[in-house]
């Protein structure tokens, strides 16, 4: 069975350099080094993979505000 892309409204605007998805998690890198996460449905962020300081599932992207201070350069899921 085939996936067919989705627009991500949480996304809209944002400037996107990278993307990468997991089994069920997603990352999402901007242009100035901010990460979002989603996903994790299903109880699979069930150890905080997902970086928001719990174990919930996230349904739209969310910016991981733990790495407020740093910039990311290069992402990767598993």
């Amino acid at each position: 069975m085939g996936h067919e892309p989705k627009l991500i409204d949480k996304l809209v605007g944002i400037k996107t350099s990278a993307i990468a998805c997991g089994d069920q998690h997603y990352v999402a890198l901007d242009q100035n080094g901010d990460l979002y996460t989603w996903g994790g449905l299903n109880s699979s962020n069930n150890k905080g993979q997902l970086g928001h300081g719990d174990c919930k599932g996230q349904e739209a992207p969310k910016r991981v505000e733990a790495l407020e201070n740093s910039r990311v350069t290069k992402i990767a899921c598993g």
